[in-house]
């Protein structure tokens, strides 16, 4: 069968305002894992990112009709809510008769909106879609029953049904490498703080998180899965010989959760003929002396913890199960073993005041960090603080017009805790940003560090930020 997999992409104006040329774009990894297996079945498999290629409506129209599909296959992020309508409502017109299939995180959370969100759909897939794709594409193909397919939401006489749900996959390597050739590898722009040295591309090693983050929606369930050291090592391979790529940036929940492997890894790289360099990103009460050495040894360069706030309170009210205390220990080690040491900050959550935002920013200022980021809070469904949030009169659908940099962008947050005002918010946030970046001491930490004209631009790039702010 004739499939195209498209990524729909977010609206850069609305997501990131008067920062939309700095916008970070990341090849989607599932969909080209799933293009891989279809592939590796004998269908023909082509797939299009709206972020990188045929970006109007007009174009992916006359696109989708000279492809001719049999079957479309359609990403569906929170975010991307409107974005996946649009395009299933393009490719509708332009195939009539072709199968369209949604899948993402968004429908595992709300399987019985499948049908109401996107009109025009024929079945959407729920959990883990790589052998659902495959095992659904199969029975459109030979006329087997779908109901016999486990992981698929369909539609009968009007009502919404689901079929059984799909077993986890408990071995990653069992599955084929991501067909990263399906997009234009080279075309993808990383963000600014997390590349070394171009091109760069991102990988996931692994699926699920132990851990109980109150404003995370996990993808995956708690059971950790990991893809082995010596196939991650393969996979890092094979993008060097096809693409030239030596740098990467793995997208794992948390490299800590899984630190045998993380060890093996590092062994690995270590004794490599290739000089890989990586970012990562990991808790803070996962590291210790000899994992960061060993890190750092082995090429990686930049370390990314989800700090979240400065303020213990809050992170025992988000059940972040960490303490300021060991944040302060991991990134001193960064420090130590020059490491770039980045903090990610989230502010607005609910029952924050304006004081304890504050003291998030002096805690940023306080510790060694190299960057730090201030994310607004955006309610995320399926997690606890969505839940206190939709108590507060927030309303699902405003996560279509979300935006984690509504402050600095221009644009207005769509959430604010109860008694805080969402511009006063925005501007907390672009506070923030300044407070921390226009330091004499951290600028002259970033002239010290640079190396590369890639860190010559990094840090242009930062002051352009700021300038627009």
């Amino acid at each position: 069968m004739k499939i195209l997999l498209i990524y729909p992409s977010y609206d850069r104006e609305r997501e990131f305002g008067k920062l939309k040329d700095l916008a970070r774009n990341c090849i989607p990894l599932g969909l080209a894992t799933i293009g891989a297996i279809l592939r590796n079945e004998g269908h023909e498999v082509s797939a299009i990112d709206t972020s990188i290629s045929f970006c109007t409506d007009r174009e992916l129209k006359e696109e989708v009709k000279k492809r001719n599909p049999d079957v479309v296959g359609i990403s569906v992020l929170t975010q991307l809510i409107d974005a996946a309508r649009d395009k299933i409502k393009v490719c509708r017109e332009a195939c009539p008769n072709a199968k369209i299939i949604v899948g993402g995180a968004h429908l595992t959370h709300f399987p019985q909106d499948a049908f109401k969100h996107f009109p025009g759909i024929d079945y959407a897939v729920y959990g883990e879609a790589d052998i659902t794709m495959k095992e659904l594409v199969r029975a459109l193909e030979k006329g087997i029953d779908i109901r016999l397919v486990n992981g698929v939401i369909y539609q009968e006489n009007g009502v919404v049904k689901q079929t059984a749900p799909r077993a986890e996959i408990l071995d990653l390597d069992t599955l084929p490498f991501p067909a990263r050739d399906l997009f234009d590898v080279t075309a993808y722009k990383p963000s600014m703080t997390r590349v070394k040295q171009l091109p760069s591309t991102s990988l996931y090693t692994s699926r699920g998180c132990p851990y109980r983050c109150g404003f995370c929606n996990q993808t995956f369930t708690k059971k950790t899965r990991v893809q082995s050291a010596k196939r991650t090592y393969e996979e890092m391979l094979q993008c060097y010989e096809n693409w030239g790529i030596k740098d990467f940036e793995f997208f794992d929940d948390s490299m800590g959760n899984h630190k045998k492997k993380l060890i093996e890894l590092c062994e690995i790289l270590k004794d490599s003929k290739i000089r890989f360099t990586w970012s990562c990103q990991t808790r803070t009460n996962q590291v210790s002396h000899d994992i960061i050495k060993l890190m750092r040894d082995a090429g990686c360069w930049n370390i990314r913890f989800g700090i979240e706030s400065g303020v213990q309170r809050l992170l025992d009210y988000m059940t972040k199960d960490q303490t300021n205390e060991q944040t302060e220990e991991a990134v001193q080690l960064c420090d130590t073993y020059g490491i770039v040491a980045y903090g990610g900050f989230i502010i607005g959550l609910p029952t924050e005041t304006k004081e304890e935002t504050q003291q998030t920013v002096d805690f940023a200022k306080k510790i060694p960090l190299d960057h730090a980021n201030f994310a607004i809070f955006e309610p995320r469904p399926g997690t606890p603080l969505y839940d206190l949030a939709k108590e507060e009169g927030f309303q699902v659908d405003d996560l279509a017009y979300s935006s984690i940099w509504a402050g600095i962008s221009g644009n207005l947050p769509v959430y604010a805790p109860k008694g805080r005002d969402p511009r006063e918010l925005a501007e907390s946030q672009k506070k923030a940003f300044k407070e921390f970046y226009l330091r004499p001491s951290l600028m002259m930490r970033h002239i010290r560090k640079v190396r590369t004209w890639q860190d010559l631009k990094t840090s242009f790039l930062g002051l352009k930020v700021l300038a627009s702010i």
